[in-house]
């Protein structure tokens, strides 16, 4: 029998790195991110993340960092997109092509496998088809990132683009895109769809008061990791989501009113740019008289 999941595909402890398999699946990737979901775990010494809160985890989907396009590979020969429909090394009488994607927070619970979570593919005509979960399992030493083994459809051809989505309990993934037979066509992304690049995701901005940058002023953030960092001389400020969920960033310092003090991002899943916060200096009025020793 075809050896389909991927531990018996490439044994528990020798699953292939992914500065090995990435590099096959898109070198865009490699150029763009530079493999920032490796350093994860240095976020822990950048001091603004100092304890995490208990929040639902949504199940995401990797994509390229500049378009719903997944993070995928055949799951024998490691080649990227467009895949075929039978692959093209056999290891038994079923050689349906089988296709890794890549995932955050989906982490069976214990009693489960495999078969407690959907995969569905959607073709440019809407028609859906179910894809069999043949495996779903952390990938070695980057245990926040889990691997799903998918087998393709027999009723699928070579379609071009489908949209796909995972789900596992009551949870559903976002969907992203993959080519069968061919790259293109297929529908369009999602509404409100956006690429979801592995973590972490930058969040930066300036801190400014009347065109000039302030400098050291606590940056609060709050959710699924939660601290304070400041901004530099120029009002600067940089800070890392170690993964996805629901934030929120805040500024205060003496004397300074702010137009927007708060800002919140819902379902965060990529980096965020020119997150500024615009202050002015507070004035007071004093009133008063001044009188001399006659009164």
């Amino acid at each position: 029998m075809r050896a389909l999941r991927l531990t018996k595909l490439f044994g528990p402890k020798a699953f292939p790195p992914l500065s090995r398999v990435l590099p096959m699946v898109s070198s865009t990737v490699i150029d763009q991110s530079k493999f920032r979901w490796l350093a994860l775990s240095a976020l822990l010494t950048l001091g603004f993340c100092v304890r995490t809160q208990a929040q639902t985890k949504p199940l995401v989907l990797i994509s390229q960092p500049d378009s719903t396009r997944a993070i995928a590979f055949e799951s024998v020969t490691f080649t990227r997109e467009p895949f075929p429909l039978s692959s093209l090394i056999s290891w038994g009488q079923d050689r349906r092509t089988r296709v890794v994607i890549f995932a955050l927070s989906l982490q069976l619970q214990p009693g489960e496998d495999p078969s407690n979570v959907a995969a569905d593919a959607e073709d440019a005509t809407q028609r859906h088809y179910d894809l069999t979960v043949e495996s779903v399992g952390s990938v070695p030493g980057q245990q926040w990132l889990t691997a799903s083994n998918l087998r393709l459809n027999d009723d699928i051809g070579e379609v071009g683009d489908v949209l796909v989505r995972v789900a596992h309990n009551t949870q559903s993934s976002n969907r992203v895109r993959i080519a069968i037979g061919h790259a293109g066509g297929g529908l369009p992304d999602d509404p409100g769809s956006e690429p979801t690049p592995a973590p972490p995701y930058p969040i930066r901005g300036r801190v400014i008061a009347d065109g000039v940058g302030l400098s050291n002023v606590p940056v609060t953030v709050t959710g699924p990791a939660a601290g304070t960092t400041t901004t530099d001389a120029q009002g600067n400020y940089l800070i890392l989501a170690p993964e996805p969920g629901d934030y929120a960033l805040s500024v205060a310092k003496p004397f300074y009113d702010f137009s927007q003090p708060s800002r919140t991002f819902v379902n965060l899943r990529n980096r965020r740019d020119d997150i500024d916060f615009t202050g002015s200096r507070q004035r007071r009025t004093i009133q008063g008289q001044v009188k001399d020793d006659s009164g």
